[in-house]
């Protein structure tokens, strides 16, 4: 049974339920999430981005260990990261609820308030106005 300070399910949460296969439109859109957790780029999630995911989906901080620990639960191999099939496979559980697309909605939008909050300040508009606001991952 999940924790109620848990952000994420995990496999045993779904032990009773049967098998779930995600739609076109739901892989598509846990994609665009995954893709917009992953800062680097390098096509796993870790346990920085992973932390994210929960600030996005709880709307608080979430401590490194807590975020280790929910990461855990989608890390079907263990190698400490979350690939986009591990992801997908994770989503499922998100999948399987008829408020699927306002969560994952309400996720984005917070994503994207969290990268305009954390972008680095050089990579700001200037108060005049002059300049640009490109968000670069890095």
């Amino acid at each position: 049974m999940a924790s109620t300070s848990a952000f994420a399910p995990s496999i045993e949460d779904s032990a009773d339920l049967p098998p779930y296969e995600l739609d076109d439109r739901q892989r598509e859109t846990l994609t665009v999430i995954f893709r917009l957790l992953d800062l680097n780029s390098d096509g796993f999630l870790d346990v920085e981005e992973f932390a994210r995911f929960g600030r996005a989906l709880t709307g608080r901080r979430v401590e490194p260990e807590q975020a280790a620990s929910q990461l855990a639960r989608a890390d079907a191999d263990g190698d400490g990261y979350v690939s986009l099939p591990e992801w997908l496979a994770f989503g499922r559980f998100i999948a399987r609820t008829p408020d699927f697309f306002a969560i994952t909605d309400g996720i984005k939008a917070a994503l994207t308030r969290l990268d305009e909050a954390e972008r680095p300040a050089q990579m700001r508009m200037p108060a005049g106005g002059a300049g640009t606001s490109q968000h670069r991952r890095g």
